[in-house]
């Protein structure tokens, strides 16, 4: 849906730009926008169009945010207009224009503030010496070579933790600022389980973990609980995130390891939240194994995941 500006709000833009040095110079005017496009892959065609003229620079200001502002959306759900109001952004320091550029995001649906950055995926592992033995080493190359793969790889970074204990969990979360949690290894009824300082299991407070989710801001998106028995967990998780993934009892070695790169693999080609659920739940049965009934997938009333991409 293309956003409709505000006569006062587009005319208040187009004089930012016409001001800036770069576009009111009509011998640099075209680099700049030249230069502004390339963030698209739609570039040529967004060029293609645009009406610059060179004679009159509030003519062209006029002229181009108009057209940006007809050509919709370019790509990953963001305006073309996003283009223009970036740039901007990027070449002036604090001031009431700036404010003003910030403002449009939350006045109109360009993007979020956050759009365009990549996306890191917090991958939380944790095998205690005490508990049976999962391939977890297995499961994060599985999924960074899916990710690796994927048309919008670029969007997606992966940050390892294993051996995790409670003592990890907040200054993980603070440091990567996560748009998904990963967490691959045990479960019970009562809880995740993590190690300890002497790297024996430790049963976390379930009630102690969601209510992390619940501080965390900007909060995460999705959250993918690999880890038997972790139903639970994960509906105590679900009124803080747009979606969580858990399981409804054990769930095999390599059922977990499928499901896992599918899931990823699909987000990472832009299919929707309820898409990549469903591609784990496919993978699982065409690489023959049990399982498929395992996961489950609870969403806030706020997100519609069959509407929810990442890219």
């Amino acid at each position: 849906m293309n956003p409709t500006l505000s006569q006062e709000d587009f005319n208040r833009l187009t004089g930012i730009l016409a001001a800036r040095p770069g576009f009111a110079n009509p011998t640099s005017r075209y680099a700049y926008v030249t230069a502004m496009l390339q963030g698209s892959p739609r570039a040529a065609t967004l060029q293609g169009g645009m009406p610059l003229t060179m004679a009159n620079v509030h003519t062209d200001a006029v002229g181009v945010t108009h057209h940006l502002l007809q050509f919709g959306q370019d790509l990953r759900g963001r305006e073309a207009l996003t283009l223009l109001v970036r740039t901007l952004l990027q070449e002036m320091g604090y001031s009431a224009d700036y404010d003003f550029l910030i403002g449009l995001f939350g006045t109109y649906p360009l993007e979020s503030a956050n759009a365009g950055k990549p996306i890191p995926i917090l991958f939380l592992t944790a095998n205690p010496t005490n508990t049976t033995r999962l391939r977890l080493d297995v499961e994060y190359r599985e999924v960074d070579d899916a990710l690796l793969k994927a048309r919008y790889r670029e969007r997606f970074t992966l940050e390892l933790r294993p051996a995790l204990r409670a003592s990890d969990l907040q200054e993980s979360m603070l440091r990567y600022q996560p748009g998904i949690v990963h967490f691959s290894g045990h479960g019970e009824h009562d809880g995740l389980i993590f190690e300890d300082d002497a790297g024996k299991m430790r049963l976390i407070d379930p009630a102690a973990v969601a209510d992390l989710f619940r501080i965390l801001n900007p909060k995460v998106r999705i959250v993918l609980l690999n880890a038997c028995w972790s139903e639970a967990q994960a509906e105590q998780i679900a009124p803080y995130v747009d979606c969580v993934i858990g399981m409804t009892k054990p769930v095999g070695d390599q059922a977990a390891i499928q499901f896992a790169l599918a899931f990823y693999r699909a987000l990472g080609y832009g299919a929707t939240v309820q898409a990549a659920f469903d591609f784990g739940i496919n993978q699982i049965g065409l690489m023959g194994l049990k399982g498929a009934e395992i996961p489950v997938l609870l969403c806030n009333p706020a997100c519609d995941p069959a509407k929810t991409t990442l890219v």
